[in-house]
């Protein structure tokens, strides 16, 4: 769940697959940035600022709120994390 024009933006960008997206006229603030994300969600709702309220997590989220199918992983996108041997103390360093 991703609220605000900007974030959800940003999900998109990442690659994320929109299913839901939620949206409240009485607090939109991105009126026309709202058409590029129209096509990007297979289902859309307009909801009363009441129902938006209890939705919604965040007080400043533009209005809009989107669910997106989460990214499966397989063993092919391994993450790699490199070995860290050092530490840092107050006033010395250990490498």
């Amino acid at each position: 769940m991703v609220e605000g024009f900007r974030e959800i933006k940003q999900a998109v960008d990442a690659g994320f697959t929109g299913d839901q997206l939620f949206i409240c006229p009485d607090y939109i603030t991105f009126g026309q940035q709202l058409e590029l994300l129209n096509p990007l969600f297979e289902q859309r709702f307009e909801t009363t600022s009441e129902v938006f309220k209890k939705i919604a997590y965040r007080e400043t989220s533009d209005g809009l709120l989107a669910i997106f199918i989460q990214k499966k992983y397989t063993s092919g996108n391994k993450i790699k994390f490199k070995s860290i041997n050092h530490y840092t103390r107050i006033g010395r360093e250990t490498w």
